[in-house]
Protein backbone atom coordinates (compact mmCIF):
# COMPACT_ATOMS: atom_id res chain seq x y z
CA UNK A 1 0.00 0.00 0.00
CA UNK A 2 1.76 3.05 -1.31
CA UNK A 3 2.11 6.00 1.02
CA UNK A 4 -0.02 9.06 1.34
CA UNK A 5 1.43 11.90 -0.61
CA UNK A 6 2.83 14.46 1.77
CA UNK A 7 0.82 17.98 2.17
CA UNK A 8 3.34 21.22 1.66
CA UNK A 9 2.51 23.74 4.32
CA UNK A 10 3.67 27.22 3.31
CA UNK A 11 4.14 29.37 5.88
CA UNK A 12 4.32 33.24 4.85
CA UNK A 13 6.46 35.97 6.83
CA UNK A 14 4.95 38.81 7.46
CA UNK A 15 5.96 42.45 7.92
CA UNK A 16 6.39 41.49 11.89
CA UNK A 17 8.44 38.46 11.24
CA UNK A 18 10.98 40.37 9.08
CA UNK A 19 11.40 43.37 11.93
CA UNK A 20 11.24 40.67 14.79
CA UNK A 21 14.25 38.90 13.02
CA UNK A 22 15.96 41.94 12.24
CA UNK A 23 15.45 42.99 16.29
CA UNK A 24 16.95 39.97 17.58
CA UNK A 25 19.69 39.92 15.30
CA UNK A 26 20.89 43.70 15.82
CA UNK A 27 20.63 43.38 19.67
CA UNK A 28 22.61 40.07 19.42
CA UNK A 29 25.20 41.55 17.45
CA UNK A 30 25.48 44.37 19.87
CA UNK A 31 27.18 42.00 22.53
CA UNK A 32 29.84 41.08 20.33
CA UNK A 33 29.05 37.26 20.91
CA UNK A 34 32.08 34.84 19.79
CA UNK A 35 30.63 33.21 16.59
CA UNK A 36 31.22 36.95 15.07
CA UNK A 37 33.56 36.61 12.90
CA UNK A 38 34.17 39.88 11.89
CA UNK A 39 34.92 42.81 13.89
CA UNK A 40 34.89 46.52 12.21
CA UNK A 41 37.27 49.09 13.69
CA UNK A 42 36.25 52.26 13.05
CA UNK A 43 38.49 54.13 14.74
CA UNK A 44 38.45 53.60 18.70
CA UNK A 45 34.97 51.72 18.04
CA UNK A 46 33.84 48.05 17.48
CA UNK A 47 30.92 47.07 15.53
CA UNK A 48 30.49 43.09 15.31
CA UNK A 49 28.77 41.57 12.50
CA UNK A 50 29.43 37.88 10.60
CA UNK A 51 31.54 37.94 7.14
CA UNK A 52 28.16 36.38 5.11
CA UNK A 53 25.87 38.62 5.92
CA UNK A 54 28.48 41.75 5.43
CA UNK A 55 29.71 40.33 1.84
CA UNK A 56 25.72 39.57 0.91
CA UNK A 57 24.76 43.25 1.16
CA UNK A 58 28.41 44.88 0.29
CA UNK A 59 30.68 44.09 -2.77
CA UNK A 60 33.38 46.04 -1.01
CA UNK A 61 33.18 43.16 1.44
CA UNK A 62 32.72 40.40 -0.57
CA UNK A 63 35.80 41.47 -2.10
CA UNK A 64 37.97 41.63 0.94
CA UNK A 65 36.56 38.29 2.30
CA UNK A 66 37.34 36.62 -0.24
CA UNK A 67 40.02 33.62 -0.53
CA UNK A 68 41.76 35.65 -3.12
CA UNK A 69 42.32 38.76 -1.35
CA UNK A 70 44.24 38.55 1.99
CA UNK A 71 43.14 36.49 5.16
CA UNK A 72 39.77 35.67 5.40
CA UNK A 73 40.47 33.92 8.65
CA UNK A 74 41.22 38.21 9.71
CA UNK A 75 38.49 38.64 13.07
CA UNK A 76 39.44 42.20 13.26
CA UNK A 77 39.22 44.31 10.34
CA UNK A 78 40.62 48.10 10.50
CA UNK A 79 38.61 50.27 7.91
CA UNK A 80 40.38 53.37 7.06
CA UNK A 81 38.56 56.38 5.41
CA UNK A 82 35.26 55.61 7.07
CA UNK A 83 33.64 57.99 9.91
CA UNK A 84 32.02 56.58 12.74
CA UNK A 85 29.00 58.51 12.18
CA UNK A 86 28.66 57.22 8.49
CA UNK A 87 29.33 53.58 9.27
CA UNK A 88 26.86 52.98 12.19
CA UNK A 89 24.27 54.59 10.52
CA UNK A 90 25.31 51.50 7.73
CA UNK A 91 25.75 48.73 10.65
CA UNK A 92 22.20 49.64 11.58
CA UNK A 93 20.62 49.46 7.92
CA UNK A 94 22.32 45.90 7.78
CA UNK A 95 21.37 44.31 11.05
CA UNK A 96 18.56 46.46 12.59
CA UNK A 97 15.03 47.77 11.71
CA UNK A 98 15.66 51.40 11.59
CA UNK A 99 18.30 53.76 11.22
CA UNK A 100 18.84 56.90 12.51
CA UNK A 101 21.10 59.70 11.07
CA UNK A 102 21.71 62.76 12.98
CA UNK A 103 21.42 65.86 10.48
CA UNK A 104 23.27 67.31 7.60
CA UNK A 105 26.43 65.88 8.22
CA UNK A 106 25.16 62.32 9.18
CA UNK A 107 23.43 61.49 5.93
CA UNK A 108 26.32 62.77 3.99
CA UNK A 109 28.87 60.74 5.90
CA UNK A 110 26.43 58.14 5.56
CA UNK A 111 26.13 58.64 2.01
CA UNK A 112 29.98 59.00 1.33
CA UNK A 113 30.41 55.68 3.23
CA UNK A 114 27.52 53.46 1.55
CA UNK A 115 28.35 54.61 -1.73
CA UNK A 116 31.78 53.08 -1.18
CA UNK A 117 30.76 49.63 0.32
CA UNK A 118 28.45 49.52 -2.63
CA UNK A 119 25.15 49.96 -0.54
CA UNK A 120 23.26 51.16 -3.56
CA UNK A 121 19.41 50.93 -1.81
CA UNK A 122 20.69 52.53 1.65
CA UNK A 123 22.55 55.22 -0.74
CA UNK A 124 18.79 55.81 -2.53
CA UNK A 125 17.11 56.71 0.71
CA UNK A 126 19.94 58.98 1.88
CA UNK A 127 20.06 60.73 -1.29
CA UNK A 128 16.24 61.98 -0.69
CA UNK A 129 17.45 62.97 2.92
CA UNK A 130 19.83 65.01 1.53
CA UNK A 131 17.81 66.54 -1.19
CA UNK A 132 16.08 68.17 1.83
CA UNK A 133 19.01 69.82 3.32
CA UNK A 134 20.08 71.53 -0.49
CA UNK A 135 20.98 74.94 -0.04
CA UNK A 136 23.20 77.82 -1.31
CA UNK A 137 25.63 76.98 1.90
CA UNK A 138 26.78 73.39 1.42
CA UNK A 139 25.54 72.57 -2.23
CA UNK A 140 29.04 72.46 -3.34
CA UNK A 141 29.72 70.30 -0.91
CA UNK A 142 26.87 67.93 -1.75
CA UNK A 143 27.79 68.11 -5.53
CA UNK A 144 31.93 67.58 -4.60
CA UNK A 145 30.27 63.78 -3.10
CA UNK A 146 27.80 63.03 -5.37
CA UNK A 147 29.50 64.22 -8.58
CA UNK A 148 31.08 60.82 -9.17
CA UNK A 149 28.18 58.91 -8.18
CA UNK A 150 25.67 57.12 -10.62
CA UNK A 151 22.87 59.33 -8.08
CA UNK A 152 21.69 61.16 -11.07
CA UNK A 153 18.74 62.96 -9.44
CA UNK A 154 20.70 63.66 -6.67
CA UNK A 155 23.66 65.39 -8.59
CA UNK A 156 21.24 67.38 -10.66
CA UNK A 157 19.44 68.92 -8.05
CA UNK A 158 22.43 70.27 -6.44
CA UNK A 159 23.69 71.37 -10.16
CA UNK A 160 19.58 73.10 -10.31
CA UNK A 161 20.07 74.88 -7.20
CA UNK A 162 23.64 76.31 -7.60
CA UNK A 163 22.65 77.34 -10.79
CA UNK A 164 19.56 78.89 -9.95
CA UNK A 165 20.82 80.48 -6.87
CA UNK A 166 24.97 80.86 -8.04
CA UNK A 167 24.66 84.73 -6.56
CA UNK A 168 24.60 83.14 -2.93
CA UNK A 169 27.00 80.13 -3.48
CA UNK A 170 29.80 82.14 -4.78
CA UNK A 171 29.87 84.19 -1.57
CA UNK A 172 30.37 80.69 0.25
CA UNK A 173 33.88 79.65 1.89
CA UNK A 174 33.00 76.17 -0.42
CA UNK A 175 32.97 77.99 -3.51
CA UNK A 176 36.52 78.83 -3.63
CA UNK A 177 37.83 75.61 -3.50
CA UNK A 178 35.59 74.16 -6.19
CA UNK A 179 37.58 72.32 -9.13
CA UNK A 180 38.56 74.36 -12.72
CA UNK A 181 36.48 71.86 -14.46
CA UNK A 182 33.53 72.12 -12.49
CA UNK A 183 33.56 76.21 -12.52
CA UNK A 184 34.19 76.27 -16.24
CA UNK A 185 30.78 74.33 -16.45
CA UNK A 186 28.71 76.17 -14.52
CA UNK A 187 30.07 79.02 -16.25
CA UNK A 188 28.98 76.92 -19.51
CA UNK A 189 25.34 76.69 -18.46
CA UNK A 190 22.99 79.28 -20.48
CA UNK A 191 20.49 78.78 -17.32
CA UNK A 192 22.54 79.91 -14.73
CA UNK A 193 21.25 82.99 -13.02
CA UNK A 194 23.32 85.90 -12.35
CA UNK A 195 22.65 89.84 -12.26
CA UNK A 196 25.07 90.45 -14.88
CA UNK A 197 27.88 89.28 -16.41
CA UNK A 198 30.08 91.17 -14.32
CA UNK A 199 29.11 89.38 -11.01
CA UNK A 200 29.94 86.69 -12.72
CA UNK A 201 33.21 87.59 -14.03
CA UNK A 202 33.98 89.12 -10.53
CA UNK A 203 33.20 85.85 -8.68
CA UNK A 204 35.51 84.16 -11.58
CA UNK A 205 38.31 86.52 -10.91
CA UNK A 206 37.86 85.67 -6.36
CA UNK A 207 38.53 82.35 -7.61
CA UNK A 208 41.06 82.89 -9.58
CA UNK A 209 42.78 85.31 -6.67
CA UNK A 210 42.31 82.50 -4.07
CA UNK A 211 45.50 80.11 -5.35
CA UNK A 212 48.26 81.64 -8.09
CA UNK A 213 48.17 78.42 -9.55
CA UNK A 214 44.57 79.05 -10.97
CA UNK A 215 45.96 81.99 -12.92
CA UNK A 216 46.50 79.67 -16.09
CA UNK A 217 42.82 79.18 -16.09
CA UNK A 218 41.97 82.44 -17.04
CA UNK A 219 41.91 82.73 -20.35
CA UNK A 220 39.95 79.15 -20.62
CA UNK A 221 37.17 80.73 -17.85
CA UNK A 222 37.41 84.19 -19.84
CA UNK A 223 36.33 81.99 -22.80
CA UNK A 224 33.36 81.09 -20.86
CA UNK A 225 31.66 84.37 -19.81
CA UNK A 226 29.78 86.52 -21.98
CA UNK A 227 32.65 89.44 -22.07
CA UNK A 228 30.60 91.52 -24.42
CA UNK A 229 27.66 91.94 -21.86
CA UNK A 230 29.87 93.65 -19.46
CA UNK A 231 29.36 97.67 -19.65
CA UNK A 232 31.39 99.53 -22.02
CA UNK A 233 33.25 101.38 -19.73
CA UNK A 234 33.97 98.29 -17.12
CA UNK A 235 35.83 96.75 -20.10
CA UNK A 236 37.85 99.39 -21.27
CA UNK A 237 39.01 101.34 -17.47
CA UNK A 238 39.38 98.20 -15.44
CA UNK A 239 39.61 94.63 -17.88
CA UNK A 240 42.18 96.37 -20.03
CA UNK A 241 43.94 97.93 -17.94
CA UNK A 242 44.41 94.40 -15.66
CA UNK A 243 47.98 93.50 -15.83
CA UNK A 244 47.25 89.88 -15.32
CA UNK A 245 44.75 90.28 -18.76
CA UNK A 246 47.32 92.11 -20.34
CA UNK A 247 49.97 89.66 -19.57
CA UNK A 248 48.15 87.22 -20.94
CA UNK A 249 47.71 87.30 -25.39
CA UNK A 250 44.23 84.95 -25.45
CA UNK A 251 42.74 87.00 -22.54
CA UNK A 252 43.76 90.13 -24.07
CA UNK A 253 41.94 88.88 -27.12
CA UNK A 254 38.73 88.10 -25.43
CA UNK A 255 38.95 91.44 -23.95
CA UNK A 256 39.72 93.69 -27.25
CA UNK A 257 36.85 91.40 -28.68
CA UNK A 258 34.31 92.08 -26.72
CA UNK A 259 35.07 96.14 -26.78
CA UNK A 260 34.27 95.67 -30.55
CA UNK A 261 31.35 94.68 -29.86
CA UNK A 262 30.30 97.83 -28.38
CA UNK A 263 31.75 99.92 -31.84
CA UNK A 264 29.04 99.23 -34.07
CA UNK A 265 31.64 98.75 -37.66
CA UNK A 266 33.12 96.46 -35.72
CA UNK A 267 30.30 94.38 -34.03
CA UNK A 268 29.92 91.53 -37.19
CA UNK A 269 33.32 90.09 -36.46
CA UNK A 270 32.06 88.95 -32.74
CA UNK A 271 30.50 85.89 -31.59
CA UNK A 272 26.83 86.01 -31.64
CA UNK A 273 26.83 83.60 -29.14
CA UNK A 274 28.36 85.53 -26.54
CA UNK A 275 26.02 88.41 -27.03
CA UNK A 276 23.05 86.50 -26.12
CA UNK A 277 21.86 86.84 -22.46
CA UNK A 278 21.69 83.65 -20.40
CA UNK A 279 18.02 82.37 -19.93
CA UNK A 280 16.70 83.50 -16.46
CA UNK A 281 15.44 80.24 -14.39
CA UNK A 282 13.36 82.34 -12.05
CA UNK A 283 12.30 86.25 -12.33
CA UNK A 284 9.28 88.24 -11.18
CA UNK A 285 7.37 91.22 -13.11
CA UNK A 286 5.91 94.36 -12.01
CA UNK A 287 3.56 96.97 -12.72
CA UNK A 288 1.01 98.99 -10.94
CA UNK A 289 -2.40 100.95 -10.72
CA UNK A 290 -2.96 104.40 -9.59
CA UNK A 291 -3.49 102.35 -5.71
CA UNK A 292 -1.16 99.15 -5.78
CA UNK A 293 1.65 97.73 -6.93
CA UNK A 294 1.58 93.71 -7.83
CA UNK A 295 3.89 90.96 -8.71
CA UNK A 296 4.23 88.20 -11.25
CA UNK A 297 5.70 85.01 -11.16
CA UNK A 298 6.74 84.06 -14.37
CA UNK A 299 6.93 80.39 -13.59
CA UNK A 300 3.51 80.53 -12.66
CA UNK A 301 1.67 83.74 -13.54
CA UNK A 302 0.52 84.29 -10.44
CA UNK A 303 -0.39 87.97 -9.81
CA UNK A 304 0.13 89.02 -5.91
CA UNK A 305 -0.89 92.64 -4.56
CA UNK A 306 2.45 93.38 -3.10
CA UNK A 307 2.18 97.07 -1.81
CA UNK A 308 0.53 100.43 -2.08
CA UNK A 309 1.84 103.06 -4.65
CA UNK A 310 3.41 105.30 -2.17
CA UNK A 311 2.55 108.43 -5.14
CA UNK A 312 -0.81 107.29 -6.20
CA UNK A 313 -0.49 108.02 -9.30
CA UNK A 314 0.18 106.29 -13.13
CA UNK A 315 1.97 109.07 -14.15
CA UNK A 316 5.09 108.28 -11.93
CA UNK A 317 7.61 105.59 -13.76
CA UNK A 318 8.79 102.08 -12.37
CA UNK A 319 12.07 99.95 -12.25
CA UNK A 320 13.67 96.88 -10.80
CA UNK A 321 17.20 96.43 -9.66
CA UNK A 322 18.50 94.22 -6.65
CA UNK A 323 15.48 93.30 -5.51
CA UNK A 324 14.12 97.04 -4.59
CA UNK A 325 11.79 98.78 -7.09
CA UNK A 326 11.77 102.84 -7.73
CA UNK A 327 9.11 104.43 -8.17
CA UNK A 328 9.96 107.77 -9.55
CA UNK A 329 7.47 110.53 -10.57
CA UNK A 330 6.37 114.81 -9.20
CA UNK A 331 9.80 115.62 -7.98
CA UNK A 332 9.92 112.88 -5.86
CA UNK A 333 11.77 109.07 -5.62
CA UNK A 334 10.62 105.83 -3.36
CA UNK A 335 12.62 102.60 -2.93
CA UNK A 336 10.60 99.57 -1.57
CA UNK A 337 12.81 97.29 -0.63
CA UNK A 338 11.41 93.76 -1.21
CA UNK A 339 12.81 91.76 0.98
CA UNK A 340 12.42 94.14 3.89
CA UNK A 341 8.56 94.92 2.71
CA UNK A 342 8.93 98.72 3.70
CA UNK A 343 9.36 101.69 1.49
CA UNK A 344 12.14 104.75 2.07
CA UNK A 345 12.88 108.25 0.52
CA UNK A 346 15.37 107.75 -2.58
CA UNK A 347 17.13 110.36 -3.49
CA UNK A 348 15.64 113.65 -4.93
CA UNK A 349 15.66 114.09 -9.22
CA UNK A 350 16.49 117.74 -10.08
CA UNK A 351 13.18 118.51 -11.40
CA UNK A 352 9.75 117.64 -10.88
CA UNK A 353 8.53 115.22 -14.11
CA UNK A 354 5.72 113.46 -14.49
CA UNK A 355 4.61 111.06 -17.49
CA UNK A 356 8.53 109.91 -18.38
CA UNK A 357 10.30 107.51 -20.38
CA UNK A 358 12.25 105.37 -18.29
CA UNK A 359 15.17 102.64 -18.96
CA UNK A 360 17.58 100.85 -16.63
CA UNK A 361 21.20 99.62 -17.51
CA UNK A 362 23.13 97.64 -14.78
CA UNK A 363 23.05 99.52 -11.95
CA UNK A 364 21.69 103.28 -13.72
CA UNK A 365 18.14 104.09 -14.20
CA UNK A 366 17.77 107.03 -16.68
CA UNK A 367 14.52 109.61 -16.64
CA UNK A 368 14.08 110.96 -20.24
CA UNK A 369 11.85 113.44 -21.10
CA UNK A 370 8.24 114.04 -19.57
CA UNK A 371 6.37 116.83 -18.71
CA UNK A 372 6.81 119.68 -15.73
CA UNK A 373 4.29 121.50 -13.42
CA UNK A 374 3.90 124.28 -16.09
CA UNK A 375 2.62 121.59 -18.57
CA UNK A 376 5.97 122.19 -20.58
CA UNK A 377 7.38 119.13 -22.77
CA UNK A 378 10.54 118.54 -21.78
CA UNK A 379 14.29 117.45 -23.28
CA UNK A 380 15.96 116.91 -20.06
CA UNK A 381 17.21 113.23 -19.73
CA UNK A 382 18.22 112.12 -15.71
CA UNK A 383 20.80 108.77 -14.85
CA UNK A 384 20.19 107.66 -10.98
CA UNK A 385 23.23 105.71 -10.14
CA UNK A 386 22.44 103.43 -8.37
CA UNK A 387 25.46 102.73 -5.92
CA UNK A 388 26.13 105.87 -5.30
CA UNK A 389 22.50 107.29 -5.14
CA UNK A 390 22.83 109.97 -7.20
CA UNK A 391 21.45 111.68 -10.20
CA UNK A 392 23.17 113.06 -13.13
CA UNK A 393 21.79 115.25 -15.62
CA UNK A 394 22.98 113.80 -18.90
CA UNK A 395 23.10 115.84 -22.61
CA UNK A 396 19.45 116.88 -23.47
CA UNK A 397 17.39 115.57 -26.21
CA UNK A 398 17.11 117.15 -29.58
CA UNK A 399 13.54 117.16 -29.00
CA UNK A 400 11.00 117.58 -26.08
CA UNK A 401 8.60 114.84 -25.62
CA UNK A 402 6.48 113.07 -22.73
CA UNK A 403 4.80 109.68 -22.91
CA UNK A 404 7.53 108.51 -24.97
CA UNK A 405 9.17 105.20 -25.03
CA UNK A 406 13.03 104.24 -23.80
CA UNK A 407 15.62 101.35 -23.47
CA UNK A 408 19.16 101.08 -22.68
CA UNK A 409 21.24 98.79 -25.25
CA UNK A 410 24.73 98.21 -26.41
CA UNK A 411 25.85 101.42 -24.12
CA UNK A 412 23.23 103.42 -25.75
CA UNK A 413 19.81 105.02 -24.57
CA UNK A 414 17.05 105.00 -27.27
CA UNK A 415 14.06 107.32 -26.91
CA UNK A 416 11.26 106.99 -29.25
CA UNK A 417 7.98 108.33 -30.12
CA UNK A 418 6.16 110.28 -27.71
CA UNK A 419 4.21 113.76 -28.03
CA UNK A 420 5.03 116.16 -29.62
CA UNK A 421 7.61 113.97 -31.58
CA UNK A 422 4.99 110.90 -32.03
CA UNK A 423 7.21 109.33 -34.90
CA UNK A 424 11.06 110.62 -33.75
CA UNK A 425 13.85 108.18 -32.67
CA UNK A 426 17.06 109.35 -31.57
CA UNK A 427 20.16 107.57 -29.45
CA UNK A 428 22.38 108.52 -26.93
CA UNK A 429 25.88 106.89 -26.97
CA UNK A 430 26.59 107.22 -23.77
CA UNK A 431 30.54 106.77 -24.49
CA UNK A 432 30.62 109.73 -25.91
CA UNK A 433 27.35 111.85 -24.87
CA UNK A 434 26.55 112.62 -28.10
CA UNK A 435 22.31 112.24 -29.68
CA UNK A 436 21.69 110.76 -33.05
CA UNK A 437 18.60 111.29 -34.67
CA UNK A 438 17.66 107.47 -36.56
CA UNK A 439 15.18 106.37 -38.40
CA UNK A 440 11.47 107.71 -38.02
CA UNK A 441 8.74 104.94 -37.02
CA UNK A 442 6.53 104.23 -39.54
CA UNK A 443 3.50 105.78 -37.59
CA UNK A 444 2.87 108.10 -34.72
CA UNK A 445 3.39 106.44 -31.43
CA UNK A 446 3.07 107.61 -28.08
CA UNK A 447 2.16 105.69 -24.70
CA UNK A 448 4.07 102.43 -26.25
CA UNK A 449 6.06 100.03 -24.79
CA UNK A 450 10.01 99.69 -26.06
CA UNK A 451 12.34 96.73 -25.18
CA UNK A 452 15.61 95.02 -26.40
CA UNK A 453 15.37 91.81 -28.52
CA UNK A 454 18.41 89.93 -29.70
CA UNK A 455 19.63 92.99 -31.95
CA UNK A 456 16.76 94.65 -32.51
CA UNK A 457 14.58 97.31 -31.27
CA UNK A 458 10.76 96.27 -30.92
CA UNK A 459 7.79 99.02 -30.02
CA UNK A 460 4.37 97.52 -29.20
CA UNK A 461 1.11 99.11 -28.74
CA UNK A 462 0.64 102.62 -27.91
CA UNK A 463 -1.60 105.63 -28.78
CA UNK A 464 -1.60 107.72 -31.77
CA UNK A 465 -2.96 111.13 -32.81
CA UNK A 466 -5.78 111.15 -35.34
CA UNK A 467 -8.54 111.96 -33.79
CA UNK A 468 -8.37 115.66 -32.88
CA UNK A 469 -5.48 115.49 -31.03
CA UNK A 470 -6.57 112.73 -28.64
CA UNK A 471 -5.73 109.65 -30.01
CA UNK A 472 -7.58 106.30 -30.95
CA UNK A 473 -5.80 104.39 -28.39
CA UNK A 474 -4.40 100.58 -27.28
CA UNK A 475 -3.12 99.90 -30.71
CA UNK A 476 -1.79 95.87 -31.63
CA UNK A 477 0.66 96.64 -33.92
CA UNK A 478 4.30 95.77 -33.43
CA UNK A 479 7.50 97.63 -34.60
CA UNK A 480 10.78 96.16 -35.23
CA UNK A 481 14.00 98.15 -35.50
CA UNK A 482 17.15 96.78 -37.57
CA UNK A 483 19.68 98.53 -35.96
CA UNK A 484 22.42 97.74 -39.06
CA UNK A 485 20.02 98.73 -41.60
CA UNK A 486 18.90 101.99 -39.39
CA UNK A 487 15.38 101.11 -40.58
CA UNK A 488 11.59 100.03 -39.19
CA UNK A 489 9.40 97.14 -39.99
CA UNK A 490 6.82 96.10 -39.24
CA UNK A 491 6.19 92.73 -36.96
CA UNK A 492 3.12 90.36 -36.18
CA UNK A 493 0.36 92.29 -34.48
CA UNK A 494 -0.29 91.33 -30.87
CA UNK A 495 -3.76 89.82 -30.01
CA UNK A 496 -5.11 92.83 -27.67
CA UNK A 497 -4.71 96.82 -27.88
CA UNK A 498 -2.17 97.81 -25.00
CA UNK A 499 -0.59 101.20 -23.97
CA UNK A 500 1.21 102.29 -21.49
CA UNK A 501 1.80 98.81 -20.74
CA UNK A 502 4.94 96.95 -19.73
CA UNK A 503 7.07 94.73 -23.10
CA UNK A 504 9.17 92.69 -21.08
CA UNK A 505 12.05 90.36 -22.74
CA UNK A 506 12.37 86.94 -20.19
CA UNK A 507 13.80 83.73 -21.38
CA UNK A 508 14.20 85.08 -24.63
CA UNK A 509 10.45 85.75 -25.26
CA UNK A 510 8.55 88.67 -25.30
CA UNK A 511 5.84 89.59 -23.18
CA UNK A 512 3.42 92.33 -23.26
CA UNK A 513 1.63 93.23 -19.69
CA UNK A 514 -1.41 94.91 -19.25
CA UNK A 515 -1.69 98.31 -19.83
CA UNK A 516 -4.76 100.72 -19.87
CA UNK A 517 -7.66 98.95 -19.60
CA UNK A 518 -6.01 95.84 -19.82
CA UNK A 519 -5.43 93.36 -17.23
CA UNK A 520 -3.55 90.27 -19.40
CA UNK A 521 -0.59 88.68 -20.57
CA UNK A 522 0.69 87.60 -24.07
CA UNK A 523 3.63 86.35 -25.30
CA UNK A 524 5.48 86.49 -28.91
CA UNK A 525 6.98 83.07 -29.57
CA UNK A 526 8.97 83.54 -32.70
CA UNK A 527 6.25 83.62 -35.19
CA UNK A 528 2.70 84.54 -33.36
CA UNK A 529 1.48 86.45 -30.39
CA UNK A 530 -0.60 84.33 -27.40
CA UNK A 531 -2.51 85.33 -24.44
CA UNK A 532 -0.73 83.69 -21.27
CA UNK A 533 -3.18 85.13 -18.48
CA UNK A 534 -5.42 87.51 -17.94
CA UNK A 535 -6.14 88.56 -14.19
CA UNK A 536 -9.11 89.48 -12.54
CA UNK A 537 -8.48 93.57 -12.00
CA UNK A 538 -8.99 96.82 -14.79
CA UNK A 539 -5.28 98.07 -15.25
CA UNK A 540 -2.08 96.51 -14.91
CA UNK A 541 0.07 99.60 -16.19
CA UNK A 542 3.72 100.38 -16.40
CA UNK A 543 5.08 97.01 -16.32
CA UNK A 544 9.02 96.12 -15.71
CA UNK A 545 11.44 93.07 -15.02
CA UNK A 546 13.13 93.03 -11.37
CA UNK A 547 17.10 93.23 -12.57
CA UNK A 548 18.73 90.99 -10.15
Amino acid sequence: MSSPALKTIVIEKDMGDHIGLATDISESFKTGPSWCDAVILIGDSKFYSCKGILASISPYFRKLFSADCGDVCQREIKLEGFSKIGFKAIWDYIHGTRVEVEGEEGALATFRDAHFLGIKRLCEKVSIAIKAFLEPENAIRILKIVEKSEYRELREAAVALISRRFNEVVCTQDFLSVSFETLASFLDRDELQVSSEKELYESTRKWLDHDSSRKRHLPDLLDKIRLPLLPYEYLRTVLLNDQVISGDPRSLSAITDAIDYHIPERRHGVDKAKTLPRKVISDTIWCMDNSNIFRISPDNWNLDEVTHNPLKEVSCSIAGMDNKLYVTGKGEMKIFDVEKEEWKEGPKPFEFVGWAATAVSPGSIFVCGGRNQKNEHLKSVFRLEVETREWVRLSDMRFDRRLAGACYYDSCLHVIGGIHHSKKHERLDLRTSRWEELAKLPQNRWNHAVSPQGDDLVLSGGNDLRIKGMGSGNKTEVFVYDRRRNSWREGPSMLEGRERHGLVYWNRNLYAVGGVRNSSVEVFNETKWEIVKTYDCINLQSACRMIN
